[in-house]
């Protein structure tokens, strides 16, 4: 199996799974956390990353946790959703070692 760039694993999955399976961090929602991301950006960035992904698609993976957070992707993410981007590429982040 392929590793990341943090030394998860990387892997292509239906964004369906990402959505159900992971949380989107502190918020509730993933309506939730898309407007408090959108809101983050000016909208000049948030255009411009839209223009990237249209042209070019998702490059770098979703960033998720083993014990299922999102931590990285959400805007990858909500694009693939309004565009009907069936498959995204993850990395799955193992578990921390165990403190000796």
């Amino acid at each position: 199996m392929a590793s990341g760039s943090h030394g998860g694993e990387l892997r292509s999955w239906s964004r369906r799974r990402v959505l159900t399976g992971y949380r989107p961090g502190e918020s509730d929602s993933w309506e939730e956390a898309w407007e408090d991301i959108r809101n983050g950006w000016s909208e000049s960035d948030f255009q411009a990353l839209l223009a990237e992904l249209d042209a070019d698609g998702i490059h770098q993976p979703i960033l998720l946790t083993h014990d299922g957070v999102v931590l990285d992707g959400h805007v990858a993410l909500w694009w693939a959703v309004r565009k009907d981007v069936e498959i995204v590429p993850v990395e799955i982040l193992p578990p921390p070692p165990e403190p000796a």
